[in-house]
């Protein structure tokens, strides 16, 4: 099945002004964003410029092959989707700059940006999405409760920051969180800048508390948005959005299909699918639910005190937890019993929240099923009841018509031999007569 490299192979030898920029195109600059560009693209206010190849070509002198392939992240792939890129006319000579790294465990932020000039004089604003960091996902917990974390509000500065007196249109967009931060950084930039962007992609982002999408600078950025999602999307359905999705299909499974490598490319689009699966809409039903009967400070207690389990493992990254996975679950289990017994209710209380959620979601399918299923009987039955009774009529139109063909054969014979029968009566009386 293709997908964004197989896309790079077939169509890399058209440039945007032959073949305009579309969906697919996106999520290559969207999942690019995940390489560390430290040391490589400029930051703002230096005002330089590297085309992609050179870009790559400079990455590669400070990264090793092996180095990149030892990555097992879900993003690791995003270099040598670079590479291929870079080999391309359609993106090889693309500018990069302006490009932020931030990540700080004190703050609790994860933010990373950076900005593409495309040759049809577009600029395309990309933020890099939850990398492998603890803080980067628990910034994302944070989303629960926060009408505003650092990571967005730092979007947001840099969009005032560095298209101040901009001339070129905008897109803005992100894969994950990139794609909540790409909305975030829309919806609240200042009007004059808001007023450069034409396309806003979510791809797979999460949305924003309910309050923040009536603001009116959401509402001004909504008809702008394109969020794509795969079939078993989970991290797009959090929170709120207003948007409508581009349901895609992926070559993986349930929370995998997050991975943007994963989704299906056909021709210059992705392979759409009918609707999301059951999963999704499985997990956003307990999730939804399970924020409206937990309070905002109950879901920041929540939130910091999972995360100080992770902390006390030790790990900075999700890969660190992987590696030392049973070391990490007894540390945690520790953390856990030296909570008091206010603190281990309140996340008892949660969790326990949480899995009732999911337990009445679940029963409501089933009930739901079995409605349905017992409407699709009802149904069938009424269809097999009016098949019968359909049947019956014509079988006795049928009986009723070879009845009365039978009749009308009869009295004609009986009136073909009343003919002959007169006809030789006739022809006897006139042989008398002679």
């Amino acid at each position: 099945m293709a997908n964004m490299e197989e896309y790079l192979k077939w169509r890399g030898d058209l440039t945007f002004a032959a073949d305009p920029f579309n969906d697919v195109d996106n999520l290559i600059l969207a999942q690019m964003a995940y390489v560390d560009f430290d040391g490589v693209v400029s930051v703002p206010g230096e005002k330089t410029f590297l085309t992609l190849a050179q870009v790559n070509e400079a990455y590669r002198k400070l990264h090793t092959e092996e180095e990149l392939r030892s990555r097992k992240t879900f993003f690791s792939t995003a270099p040598f989707l670079m590479e291929k890129a870079a080999q391309t006319v359609r993106f090889g000579s693309i500018l990069l700059t302006d490009y932020v790294n931030v990540i700080s465990v004190e703050k609790q932020e994860q933010m990373a940006v950076l900005t593409y000039l495309l040759p049809d004089g577009t600029s395309y604003v990309a933020f890099r999405g939850t990398d492998d960091t603890v803080i980067g996902w628990k910034e994302d917990f944070n989303l629960s409760y926060m009408e505003e974390t650092l990571g967005q509000k730092h979007a947001v500065e840099y969009m005032n920051l560095c298209f101040q007196g901009n001339s070129r249109p905008l897109r803005v967009g992100g894969h994950s969180k990139g794609g909540n931060f790409a909305v975030y950084a829309s919806a609240f930039a200042d009007p004059s800048i808001q007023q450069q962007i034409i396309e806003v992609y979510s791809n797979d982002g999460p949305g924003l508390l309910d309050r923040l999408t009536e603001e009116d600078g959401y509402q001004a950025i909504l008809p702008l948005i394109t969020s794509i999602i795969p079939e078993d999307s989970i991290i797009g359905m959090l929170l709120a959005s207003g948007a409508g999705h581009h349901v895609v299909k992926s070559s993986a499974q349930g929370i995998m299909q997050h991975d943007a490598m994963t989704w299906q490319v056909e021709g210059k689009g992705f392979l759409e699918a009918d609707s999301r699966s059951p999963l999704s809409l499985f997990v956003e039903k307990t999730l939804h639910d399970w924020i409206f009967s937990v309070g905002e400070t109950r879901r920041k207690e929540f939130v910091d005190t999972l995360f100080s389990f992770l902390s006390d493992t030790g790990a900075v990254t999700l890969t660190d937890l992987n590696r030392n996975l049973l070391k990490s679950l007894q540390s945690m289990l520790m953390s856990y019993g030296s909570l008091s017994p206010e603190e281990r209710d309140m996340f008892n209380d949660v969790v326990g929240r949480l899995l009732k959620s999911g337990s009445d979601t679940l029963q409501e399918g089933i009930l739901f099923g079995t409605k349905a299923l017992q409407e699709d009987m009802e149904a069938r039955q009424k269809s097999v009841q009016e098949e019968i009774a359909n049947r019956q009529k014509a079988v006795q139109d049928e009986i009723a018509n070879r009845q009365k063909a039978v009749q009308d054969e009869i009295a004609n014979r009986q009136k073909t031999i009343q003919e002959k029968i007169e006809a030789r009566l006739k022809d006897l009386e006139e042989r008398r007569k002679f």
